[in-house]
């Protein structure tokens, strides 16, 4: 899944390229008309089209209306069209203009401008591939979290399951620790004949005490106050045998 989601940003990132890509395209061209338009309005000149698609100040308002976002948009699709449609009259415009330049010219050069921009717009790598491309990473990202919510799921019964076994394993567990611990102080007094010897078991892991050792300790009668003593054999196999009754009494 993290691959999949690295694949999607890149693709992502890309898309922006492609968009930085343009902006560049779509500001020269934007000067260019500007610069044709302002020389037009200088000038006196009026630019008659063959076709009335549409005026050329209404193509200039259009194309000044357009913003980064809509690059890839269905707005920058009809300026396009409608500009490579452009037919300009020639044969009503005058030779040359007052200072002498030659309008038929500069005309030329703005058209084989916008002809190289429409170029290396075409070369360019269409926004329909990289959204397609996203919407199979998508499918497959949506894939993968349906397959990730049903491993979830199975998993969550089957921790069930295990905890539910775990309670049971430790109930039978203590309930058996817990009477061997009642049993064993008592029978450890009767074979010592004495209510001062003391005998008991501890748990070193409380939560899950099966899985660890289990202390045996014992205090010979009489010797309560007297400290660490290593008690003598006999004690031992008294206290051996205290517990061994304890378990199966």
């Amino acid at each position: 899944m993290e691959e999949l989601k690295k694949d999607l940003k890149a693709l992502e990132r890309e898309e922006e390229l492609d968009k930085k890509k343009l902006e560049p395209l779509i500001e020269e061209l934007n000067i260019n008309l500007a610069e044709l338009k302002n020389y037009e309005l200088n000038e006196m000149i009026e630019l008659p089209l063959l076709d009335d698609i549409i005026s050329l100040n209404d193509l200039y308002e259009l194309i000044e209306s357009v913003e980064p976002e809509d690059y890839d948009s269905q707005k920058l699709e009809e300026i396009y069209n409608l500009e490579k449609n452009l037919s300009f009259n020639y044969d009503s415009l005058l030779e040359d203009s007052a200072d002498g330049r030659n309008i038929d010219g500069l005309l030329k050069v703005y058209e084989d401008e916008l002809a190289s921009l429409r170029q290396k717009l075409l070369s360019m790598p269409t926004s329909s591939t990289v959204e397609s491309e996203l919407d199979e990473v998508k499918k497959k990202l949506d894939q993968l979290a349906k397959e990730h919510k049903e491993h979830l799921k199975e998993l969550r019964k089957l921790t069930g399951e295990f905890e539910k076994v775990k309670k049971l394993r430790y109930d039978t567990f203590m309930k058996s620790f817990e009477s061997i611990r009642e049993k064993l102080g008592a029978v450890y007094k009767k074979i010592t004949g004495r209510d001062s010897a003391q005998a008991f078991l501890l748990t070193v892991n409380p939560e899950e005490p099966y899985l660890d050792e289990i202390k045996f300790k014992f205090v010979p009668p009489n010797k309560q106050n007297r400290g660490p003593v290593e008690p003598s054999g006999g004690e031992k196999t008294l206290a051996a045998l205290s517990l061994l009754f304890s378990i199966h009494g």
